[in-house]
């Protein structure tokens, strides 16, 4: 779902304000989504629930 939403928009921005702002677009969810890839790996485990 999140997948389709990001596509979503990612034509919207290309059919009103035109490929330039799409590609920002993108380059911000990428940027997101490796930033919160990042940070993951230096947060502490979940603790077990056994």
């Amino acid at each position: 779902m999140p997948t389709l939403l990001t596509l979503g928009v990612h034509w919207l921005l290309v059919l009103t304000l035109g490929l330039p702002f799409a590609v920002l677009w993108s380059v911000a969810m990428l940027y997101i989504t490796l930033g919160f890839r990042r940070l993951s790996h230096h947060l502490p485990p979940w603790p077990s629930s056994g």
